[in-house]
């Protein structure tokens, strides 16, 4: 079994693994769901697979933060993906997360975003956390807010070459 980060009321997040690359496939591989993730394409098995490996060594080099499988455990079943990494482009520690189109609007995602924000701030020690998205992601944006994140407006994320609207919290 794969290591437990963290569970909520409702979501039980754990380590991926090799054994997750069907359902990883099927998140990843959704348009819906990848339109506003990184450049905003879906993935093949191939990058799904060194995407795995990657995080693999994520868990290993910098133990506490990686992406994780997401279960809502009550139907114990796989519904998407919640994250806590570092975001080089401002040398931060960013949380994240993409649900299946058939858990949106269930509130995973602000009840995630805001266990991963205590776990950041306690058991790692964070002094600040950020989150960016598209600025037409809406949904992401009003999760931000529930989260009491500050607006600190656009900035450009070089990587990906776009424009996206930057949150931060800092720790009490």
């Amino acid at each position: 079994m794969s290591k437990v980060i963290l569970e909520t009321e409702r979501l039980l997040m754990r380590e991926f693994n090799a054994g997750d690359e069907d359902d990883l496939l099927r998140l990843n591989g959704d348009p819906d769901v990848m339109r506003y993730v990184g450049p905003g394409q879906v993935q093949t098995r191939e990058q799904v697979q060194a995407g795995l490996g990657r995080l693999a060594k994520l868990y290993q080099d910098h133990p506490g933060y990686g992406s994780w499988a997401t279960f809502d455990k009550a139907l114990d079943e796989f519904v998407g993906a919640c994250l806590l990494v570092p975001y080089p482009e401002a040398n931060e520690v960013e949380v994240g997360y993409r649900f299946f189109k058939d858990h949106w609007g269930k509130g995973y995602a602000t009840e995630g975003t805001k266990a991963l924000i205590q776990y950041g701030f306690k058991e790692l020690g964070l002094n600040r956390i950020i989150a960016i998205a598209y600025p037409e992601n809406k949904a992401s944006i009003r999760v931000m807010q529930k989260c009491d994140m500050k607006d600190e407006g656009i900035i450009h994320n070089d990587q990906l070459d776009i424009d996206v609207v930057y949150y931060t919290i800092d720790a009490e």
